[in-house]
């Protein structure tokens, strides 16, 4: 049986209990140690880092539950994966959940002048045995022997502000550790460089060094549909299509 651990919060218990509800597992919380056995977590907050360690210690099976790939359309969705925080980005699945999304692949414009460096949640670094200090320093100073290109940071705001496409309309590239802001800028037709073990590296470049020569892959659509498939409502979860899924 899978334990789903979860932080404080109404909507990590109505995710936790949608994906406990569709896989046959039990709903936990926030315990002092893991239950036997496979383990999922939505997100990891302050009050269940001591369990992704142990889980990551222990080698066990586990299932990590985040926001979606693809957050517009029809359904807001949920990110769902085995042994990892987000999908390598690599394989086949059939088009119909992209369709369903309505997105729109912008051609590759070519045309920024501008640097975006986009941070994430300072918690997330300090989860991967960073800071976000740290992080940013290394990247401006990458970028500082790379290119004489203005660099522009853009630190995470929240989802009812003025979103990322004012700051994408003079970007020459987007620079993060693993935020969705890759997929979006990808998506918008500005390349991604990613630092972090990120669902946009397929279609984006790591090393930031080459910040002038970025990726322009043409098969961004497959992409897309790969996340698309491994992404799922609320309502999947319960009945059991995400269980199915994964385990196809």
């Amino acid at each position: 049986m899978i334990s789903v651990y979860f932080g404080r919060g109404k909507k990590g218990a109505r995710v936790a209990a949608a994906f406990a509800e569709g896989c046959g597992g039990v709903i936990v919380g926030a315990p002092p140690r893991l239950l036997d056995g496979a383990c999922a977590f939505y997100g990891v907050k302050p009050e269940t880092l001591h369990l992704w360690r142990q889980a990551r210690a222990e080698g066990r099976e586990f299932f990590y539950i985040a926001n979606g790939y693809l957050v517009r359309g029809p359904y807001p969705a949920f990110r769902v994966t085995r042994d990892a925080e987000q999908h390598g980005g690599l394989g086949e699945a059939p088009p119909d959940r992209w369709r369903d999304l309505g997105i729109e692949i912008a051609p590759w414009h070519y045309r920024g002048r501008a640097v975006l460096g986009a941070t994430q949640t300072p918690w997330w670094y300090v989860r991967h045995g960073l800071t976000l200090d740290r992080w940013l320093a290394g990247v401006i100073a990458i970028l500082a022997t790379a290119t004489d290109r203005p660099v522009v940071i853009r630190h995470k705001r929240p989802p009812d502000t003025d979103g990322l496409a004012p700051a994408l309309a003079d970007a020459w590239a987007v620079v993060t550790y693993t935020s969705a802001v890759a997929i979006e800028a990808i998506l918008a037709g500005v390349p991604a460089f990613v630092t972090g073990a990120s669902a946009a590296a397929p279609m984006a470049s790591t090393d930031v060094a080459g910040i002038e020569d970025p990726y322009y892959p043409d098969d961004r659509e497959r992409w897309c549909r790969v996340l698309a498939a491994n992404q799922w409502t609320l309502d999947e979860m319960r009945d059991g299509t995400c269980w199915r899924d994964l385990n196809a």
